[in-house]
């Protein structure tokens, strides 16, 4: 849709103009009318006019002159002029010329004249309407490409597959900010990926990950005037880092800088709930298209995360492990079987210990290799139950919630703690296989209630810090109790805040956070359907 406006100091030329074509046919729905150039400024001020039908010759401002104004005052305007005059004046001609005018008509006005004039405005408007929406459209695209673009480039440079001839053109059309001095990587890895997202819903995750991008670039932030940074995830949980100086820093400066944001990113300033960062320092280069090598120094140091541990800065260091190994593999799972058969958590333990301190001195096998080996332990250890009509399943309910777990550790310390704690289940099973062993596991739920009843506590998380299926768990309890474990829990909590209600100091709502409840509507349902009274009842009773 379209509008014009009409100026004539006649009142008669205005109102002719106005009736003598049927402006809709040309998609104006709006139709303006001036009687002179200040009105016309002010009209076109107060509303969008695409097309000006206007007198040359007038008084006080002419249409010359009124083009002119509308073109000082708005400079970017793409207002099509019509001008018409009575007078067959070259000087006129030209000055509309000038102003690139879409036609000059003449009075008395021709209809055809008039209908062609504005239908080539209006074809004009809807040219550049459609130019308007192609570049809109078109930048969109480059928008959205230029972060491709930017990943393209340094994951061309990080794996050696650049086009070094063409490199730094392609840099600066999309305006990476490189510079052409020395060169370090860094990759940030987010520690217990795999848990997270395990744990997390899928858009929890991908907020979480964009934070972590956020606080990785503002981190690099105040180091804007010692070097230039361009980051790029190169999968779910490693972001590259490339760090480029001036070309007249020296290396020494460029590895201090760049431990400095390094131990930024790594340290307990991330403020992200769950999140730990572990960062892999590469080796100094020459030069940004040498920087594959310092990628390559920088993965090899982030294999160290298994055994320095998580949320540290790692780099590649002259050290030499020792090369031999004193464990006997072939024995060590034997000798662990027969700790189960004897029920010697002590000497398994120590078996366990005596193996992963001489994997940790050595340093000789990879993450993959030991989680490997870990299962062929568990594999002898399942014959050794089978043996005594007992397995894996019996014990912990489903036997794919341990090696789902092993899969996800990161680190030899992980695996070390995973491996004792299962050890130490199966004896205590073992040693407990009557009733007792029901009691104990009960006694230990009821222990985890009464000491964490005040937080957002569930079945399943207890299942999985004793290494037991949820249902099992909830089985056992309800053959012991007497109860099913959320009637015993919410009882629990009820009996807690009933003995808080004495205490007049507190108000209800507070009371109810203090036995874990939020939402204090369904804290007042709960109380009542174990006491049969409101809180406020129930307080009234005890002060009485």
């Amino acid at each position: 849709m379209f509008s014009v406006l009409i100026v004539d100091d006649e009142k008669l030329d205005r109102e002719g103009l106005k009736r003598q074509l049927e402006w809709s046919k040309y998609g104006i729905e709006e139709i303006f009318l001036a009687e002179n150039g200040f009105e016309a400024i002010d009209i076109i001020k107060n509303n969008n006019i695409n097309i000006l039908l206007t007198d040359v010759k007038m008084p006080g401002l002419s249409g010359i002159q009124l083009v002119r104004k509308i073109n000082e005052v708005m400079p970017d305007n793409k207002i099509k002029i019509i001008f018409i005059s009575g007078f067959d004046d070259f000087e006129y001609v030209k000055g509309a010329l000038e102003l690139n005018a879409c036609q000059y008509i003449l009075k008395p006005v021709d209809t055809d004249e008039l209908s062609s004039a504005v239908k080539k405005a209006v074809d004009s408007l809807e040219k550049e309407s459609q130019y308007e929406k192609e570049k809109k459209t078109l930048l969109n695209c480059l928008n959205e490409s230029i972060p491709l673009l930017r990943k393209k480039i340094i994951e061309d440079l990080i794996f050696d597959t650049v086009d070094r001839e063409n490199i730094w053109t392609k840099i600066t059309e999309i305006g990476m900010n490189f510079r052409k001095g020395i060169a370090i990587v860094l990759i940030a890895e987010i520690d217990d990926y795999k848990k997270l997202a395990y744990e997390m819903q899928k858009n929890h995750l991908a907020n979480v990950m964009a934070k972590v991008e956020d606080f990785i670039k503002q981190s690099m932030f105040n180091f804007n005037d010692k070097c230039s940074a361009e980051y790029s995830k190169i999968d779910d949980s490693k972001i590259v880092i490339i760090l480029t100086f001036p070309e007249n820093e020296h290396r020494k400066g460029a590895e201090k800088i760049s431990k400095q944001i390094a131990e930024i990113i790594a340290g307990d300033n991330c403020n992200i709930s769950q999140i730990s960062i572990t960062v892999a320092m590469g080796s100094v280069v020459e030069s940004l298209d040498k920087i594959c090598i310092s990628y390559n120094v920088a993965s090899k140091a982030l294999i160290q995360k298994f055994y320095e541990g998580k949320g540290r800065v790692l780099s590649c260091c002259e050290e030499e492990y020792c090369a031999t190994n004193s464990i006997k593999y072939d024995s060590i799972d034997t000798e662990l079987s027969r700790c189960i058969i004897n029920l010697d958590i002590n000497k398994a333990e120590h078996l366990i210990d005596y193996f992963f301190d001489n994997l940790q001195k050595t340093r000789t096998y990879s993450n993959d290799f030991l989680k490997y080996y870990c299962i062929h332990i568990f594999s002898k250890i399942e014959i050794t139950l089978l043996e005594i009509n007992e397995s894996f399943e019996n014990i912990f309910g489903n036997s794919s919630v341990l090696w789902d777990k092993l899969d996800k550790f990161e680190t030899i310390l992980d695996i070390r703690r995973w491996m004792k704690n299962i050890f130490k289940a199966v004896i205590e099973y073992l040693e407990h296989k009557n009733d007792t062993k029901n009691k104990k596991i009960v006694e230990q739920i009821i222990n985890i209630i009464e000491n964490n009843y005040h937080e957002d506590i569930t079945l399943k998380q207890i299942a999985e810090s004793l290494y037991y299926s949820p249902n099992y768990l909830g089985n056992i309890f309800k053959e012991e109790t007497g109860k099913i474990f959320s009637d015993f829990l919410i009882e629990y909590r009820m009996k807690k805040a009933a003995q808080l209600f004495n205490d007049t100091r507190l108000k209800i709502y507070q009371i109810s956070q203090m036995v874990g409840y939020k939402n204090i509507p369904s804290f007042i349902r709960q109380f009542k359907a174990v006491y049969g009274l409101t809180p406020i009842e129930y307080r009234k009773r005890c002060l009485k």
